[in-house]
């Protein structure tokens, strides 16, 4: 699924592109984001989320290690993203958006886990067309 929120702020003229998907088992959720020339990578396993992400205030840096190209047939569009190096997701933003208050930087630091998506990896979306 590909979902399109407009940025409110005109000055930008930029919109945030969530590409949402499930691997083939259909036991794992990924979403790849891009806004302006930023990106990010999330992946849900085990019902928590992991992420590296270069979406920020600028949103003009790219995570380094995903190479990407869009492929189009007659009802369909796909998105190819290629790992090229190692990356690093970790869960500490999740930790923080489900904990919130509750517990200091420290403590959600003793509680960050890490899963790697290896180089030679690619993850394909197929987006239907109208």
């Amino acid at each position: 699924m590909l979902d399109i929120m407009e940025d409110d702020d005109k000055i930008y003229d930029s919109s945030t592109k969530m590409y949402m998907g499930k691997t083939t088992s259909g036991r794992t959720n990924i979403k790849y984001a891009t806004y302006a020339s930023a990106n990010g990578l999330f992946i849900e396993l085990n019902d928590e989320w992991f992420g590296i992400s270069a979406i920020d205030g600028a949103c003009d840096m790219v995570v380094n290690g995903i190479e990407y190209y869009y492929k189009a047939e007659n009802s369909i569009e796909y998105l190819v993203l290629n790992i090229t190096k190692e990356l690093v997701l970790d869960n500490y933003q999740w930790l923080r958006e489900k904990k919130g208050d509750s517990m200091n930087a420290e403590a959600l630091a003793k509680q960050e886990r890490k899963i790697y998506v290896l180089p030679n990896s690619a993850l394909v979306f197929a987006i239907g067309r109208k």
